[in-house]
């Protein structure tokens, strides 16, 4: 790879990770906006309905607005708008069978919920759901939007459709909430986002595309839902996976016990997302790779966003499993959701994993129906953990399951990568620099907990936690430089982000 593409890429991958902090800074201030405003019970309702919603999300999407990555590598620009309109329109259909299943579903909550929970309780949870209902049909036709945008070059237009949507997400929201209103006028609120997302999606779309013959050639459907539905699938299964312990919890446990694990459970958006927007980014190098059966290039590309989120992950994770005793009760309240920290931790160690997008590579090679036998291998292997764990040890085991269950699924997705790959397991990820990584992360935390034992950081709670996160970071930077971790080039992509280079 020459310098310039890589120059070019870095600035790509630049763009969409910056939007994707702004964004996800955005989701976090939701959560804990949302945690704050609302009693617990409104809370574990409204965390109750927006699982419901999100499962059935991906139900209708399907794998639809991800195969545009895909499909946009293999057309011209003169078909590129006609499969955008077939896409748009096959989910205009599915995000209506979506809202009227929402619709039914209202009947099913009370078999789904504890005896804990009160009939008012039931009663708000079947309330709402057609405001949510509203919300699906309106915004579900939405989701290529930003992959579009990505697919065509376009990585500025799709960071600021991210971080605009993420804003006005908030707003629709938590306004309401803010100004005193009840949960019924925040979700009126979401659906008066999704109608504005809907307008100005397909105008954005509309104008950014080239013009073009809107007839999609003959068959084009049929490859679309060949590989989109395996995809979609393994998606689909993927956020039933995120929300079958949380579905447990609401089943065998108590309403607050619900709201709590919503808080442990919920992964930090900046980590956990930021390995997906890279692999966005890099999806389209990798079809290309494949397609030229260029596996060399390919593997380097592949190990070096491993390596650069490596760097980011692993000292993130490590940081926020030794600070959440603190945080937890400092960012949502010391008398409510203090009993989160330990699930909270444990849930944390997931993190570790999300160095890479796999699904990406794998959908490079055009095995969607990879992607999904890896989806179901985890969603079962969480579901015959969780059950008892938490019978046995009730959200700490919830925790434990889910964890336990997504670190036995990486032998999995090894095995099917070194196939495609053609290395053996040990060679598909480069384990031995993330032993570096995770070793210099370690390091750091242990050195900065030996200030704060020394008094050598301040003791009052809120200046303590700053103090301990800048410390945690110049230590891990300094400690990484010297042991050859974080090279020269490292720290010159940091200081770009940092000054938001790559946003002029």
């Amino acid at each position: 790879m020459t310098e310039a593409p890589e120059r070019r890429l870095s600035q790509q991958v630049g763009v969409v990770v910056a939007a994707r902090i702004a964004s996800t800074l955005v989701d976090i201030s939701t959560a804990v906006a949302t945690a704050r405003l609302l009693s617990k019970t409104d809370f574990a309702v409204l965390s109750y309905l927006l699982i419901l919603y999100q499962v059935l999300r991906y139900l209708a999407m399907m794998g639809f607005p991800d195969s545009v990555f895909y499909f946009f590598e293999r057309l011209s620009g003169s078909a590129r708008r006609a499969i955008c309109l077939q896409t748009f329109l096959v989910l205009a259909a599915t995000a209506a069978g979506a809202g009227g299943l929402l619709l039914l579903s209202s009947h099913a909550v009370p078999h789904l919920v504890s005896d804990d929970w009160t009939g008012g309780n039931v009663q708000d949870l079947q309330r709402f759901l057609p405001w949510l209902a509203l919300v699906a049909v309106l915004e579900i036709p939405t989701w290529p939007a930003m992959n579009v945008l990505l697919a065509s070059g376009r990585h500025r237009h799709a960071a600021l459709y991210e971080v605009l949507f993420s804003v006005l997400t908030f707003a629709g929201l938590i306004g309401p909430l803010a100004l005193g209103y009840s949960l019924r006028y925040a979700l009126i609120g979401l659906a008066v986002y999704a109608a504005v997302r809907l307008i100005v999606s397909v105008t954005w779309v509309w104008l950014v595309l080239p013009a073009s013959t809107l007839r999609p050639r003959p068959g084009l459907l049929g490859e679309q839902v060949r590989f989109a539905i395996p995809l979609g699938s393994s998606l689909l299964v993927n956020r039933m996976n995120r929300y079958a312990d949380k579905f447990v919890v609401g089943a065998m446990l108590t309403p607050a016990a619900l709201a709590e694990y919503n808080i442990a459970s919920q992964e930090i958006p900046l980590v956990a997302v930021l390995p997906y927007a890279v692999g966005t980014v890099l999806i389209t190098r990798y079809v290309r790779l494949v397609k030229d059966d260029r596996r060399q290039e390919l593997l380097e590309l592949w190990y070096k966003g491993i390596r650069k989120m490596s760097l980011f992950v692993v000292p993130i994770t490590v940081l926020l499993i030794a600070i959440a005793p603190e945080a937890i009760p400092l960012i949502f309240g010391r008398e409510n959701y203090e009993a989160a920290i330990r699930p909270f931790q444990i849930c944390t160690t997931v993190l570790l994993l999300r160095v890479a997008s796999f699904s990406s590579i794998l959908q490079s090679f055009g095995d969607t129906r990879a992607v999904l036998w890896v989806a179901l291998s985890r969603f079962a292997g969480n579901v015959a953990l969780t059950i008892p764990f938490t019978l046995w040890w009730g959200t700490v085991g919830t925790a434990g399951a889910t964890a336990l269950a997504s670190f036995l699924n990486l032998f999995h997705i090894l095995a099917i990568l070194s196939r495609h790959m053609q290395l053996p397991a040990h060679r598909v990820l480069p384990f031995g620099y993330y032993g570096k990584v995770l070793a210099v992360a370690l390091a750091s935390a242990g050195a900065t907990w030996g200030l704060r034992l020394l008094h050598v950081l301040p003791l009052e709670e809120v200046p303590r936690m700053g103090a301990t996160v800048v410390a945690y970071g110049v230590v891990f930077l300094v400690v990484g430089s010297l042991t050859g971790v974080i090279s020269r080039e490292d720290r010159g992509h940091l200081r770009d982000w940092l000054s938001l280079k790559y946003l002029r």
